[in-house]
């Protein structure tokens, strides 16, 4: 007998297969891939159905659209100090309108729904890298929030920031999991790249790299902690040429900012998650608390070090890195507004869904819970994010159409308050003269400056109550995009002196000259009216929707 053959059969070097998983396991799974497939269908019918109905551009991306087309990239830095984002940003909307696309309104909002569809599907790669399986959650919380939609899909800047914040959030959670040097080089460039696309975006980068540090202590693993430090330091070198222009814009902008606090911060947060149904605010904070107590319980118990470690760090990054998001609007003293929690909403989603894990793996009965919550959130959210996506973003461009027609070469026009001059300088093509209250000149931007060297004069809007006056003698008419102050009969409007060194404030200026416009009105024009605006059938948003009235005759 040969003695090679009485030797036992070689072990194969392959692990065995693991064990199929239980039917009832799989049909969970199934379950849960179905609803995660039929929500981003939903999510993706809302951005074509805003797409459609979301009209003109308003005052806020017609300013980032003209800087970004400024006749030079010299000439784009010197007036980016007009402007809260870095230059990534312009330089696309430079490339888009150069290849034909952003020459017209629709090209742009194109481009603005292909960003937002992308912040979609970097919901599902950002939360599947952070470990949380198909993100149902996060799908829910993000997709279909009416304002993550909206602003999301502007051309403003801050979908497209939004965008390289979950990127930089999927890799860099990638880097933790396994350090490797391609992961740490990876996520250093969707660090830089994240921080040059929105200076919000490096407030985010410090929570993650304070989330590492205190996993990195918890669970004695300190490379990943090491690697975004270095990263950190790294991004933040990027951001030193806009020191510059942050420090022109710090000369004149003490008018437009205003003490907040922490309760106010939440407070707007509360409004832009309710725009997805009453108390929607409130399912977040329960979400977080619930995911805070999965992180600790995945800590603490018995598990592969790994699975602790990114429970640790899952958890951590949610606290700081929305304290670091709410410190920097804290710190940025600026009127908070729903756009600027786009990012904020999008990056709590993903890193809620990825905090859930220890307890969404810890058995059947939490992922039906999960499959069942979100069903019930997208039903919640379904009519808010249906008429959202009807509601256009401004109706100066169909007065500035309607204006084109009827207003004659003798009458005047006045846009007050003055910032929708802005809109109306790219949508008005008539005859008729125009000005704003009071009169900044053309407005390709947003001249905050000087309106700050006109709030310092003593009397400026008299050139414009001037104008009014000689339209109206001459037999002219003025008409008015956006409605005065008027006073009741033997009240006098309060002239607002010029402001001492500060602190500023443009409130009670804009008050008053609209009171004086309207006393003057009142005593000169022999007629005031409202003027329907032309197919004003649809809502529009509250941040650019301005009456029509004309004035008429003399006295």
């Amino acid at each position: 007998m040969d003695p090679k053959s009485s030797k036992p059969p070689a072990t194969s070097p392959c692990p065995p297969a693991a064990p199929p998983a239980p039917p009832a396991d799989r049909a969970l799974g199934v379950a849960e891939w179905v609803a995660a497939i039929a929500l981003t269908a939903l999510i993706a019918a809302a951005h074509l159905l805003l797409l459609a109905n979301i009209g003109p551009l308003w005052r806020d991306e017609i300013q980032i659209l003209n800087l970004a087309n400024m006749p030079t990239l010299a000439d784009l830095w010197h007036y980016n100090e007009h402007e809260a984002f870095p230059i990534f940003w312009h330089m696309v909307l430079r490339a888009w309108t150069a290849l034909g696309p952003g020459q017209a309104d629709f090209g742009l909002r194109v481009l603005g729904c292909i960003v937002g569809l992308g912040i979609v599907g970097l919901t599902w790669w950002s939360g599947r890298r952070a470990g949380c399986g198909v993100p149902l959650v996060a799908l829910v919380l993000a997709g279909l929030s009416p304002t993550v939609l909206r602003y999301g899909d502007s051309i403003r800047g801050y979908g497209f920031g939004t965008f390289w914040m979950l990127l930089m959030l999927g890799v860099v959670a990638r880097m933790a999991r396994d350090p490797t040097r391609r992961n740490i080089v990876v996520a250093g460039a969707a660090a830089i790249l994240a921080v040059q696309s929105m200076y919000m975006n490096a407030a985010v980068l410090l929570g993650l790299g304070l989330a590492s540090c205190l996993a990195g202590l918890v669970c004695r693993r300190w490379r990943p902690a090491v690697a975004l430090i270095i990263i950190g330091v790294i991004a933040a070198v990027t951001l030193l040429p806009y020191l510059d222009p942050i420090l022109r814009q710090s000369r004149w902008n003490d008018f437009v900012r205003f003490p907040v606090s922490a309760g106010a911060v939440f407070w707007k947060f509360a409004e832009a998650a309710d725009a997805a149904g009453r108390g929607m605010a409130w399912v977040w904070v329960a979400l977080a608390a619930l995911a805070l107590g999965a992180c600790a319980w995945g800590a603490l118990r018995r598990s592969p070090k790994e699975n602790r470690y990114m429970a640790v760090f899952a958890g951590a990054a949610l606290v700081f890195a929305i304290a670091c998001y709410a410190a920097f609007l804290l710190i940025g003293r600026v009127p908070l507004k729903a756009w600027y929690y786009v990012a904020g909403m999008a990056l709590a989603a993903v890193l809620l869904e990825a905090a859930l894990g220890p307890l969404v793996r810890a058995g059947r009965a939490a992922r039906i819970v999960r499959i069942a919550a979100a069903i019930l959130l997208a039903a919640m959210a379904a009519g808010p994010v249906w008429h959202d996506a009807h509601v256009r973003m401004t109706n100066v461009d169909r007065i500035a159409a309607q204006l084109q027609n009827v207003a004659e070469r003798n009458d005047l026009i006045v846009v007050m308050p003055w910032w929708p001059g802005v809109t109306f300088t790219r949508y008005y093509r008539g005859e008729a003269p125009w000005t704003t209250l009071p009169d900044l000149g053309p407005l390709p931007i947003q001249r905050y400056d000087l309106f700050r060297k006109k709030m310092q004069e003593p009397e400026p809007i008299r050139p414009v109550l001037e104008r009014m006056a000689a339209t109206l003698a001459s037999g002219g008419r003025v008409w008015l995009v956006g409605c005065p102050r008027f006073l009741q009969p033997g009240e006098v409007p309060i002239v607002v002196p010029p402001p001492p060194r500060g602190p500023w404030s443009e409130g009670p200026y804009i008050e008053s000259w609209s009171l004086q416009m309207g006393y003057f009105l009142q005593r000169r024009a022999r007629s005031i009216s409202v003027v329907p605006v032309r197919d004003e059938g649809e809502p529009v948003s509250p941040f650019e929707h301005v009456p029509l009235l004309v004035a008429e005759g003399w006295r």
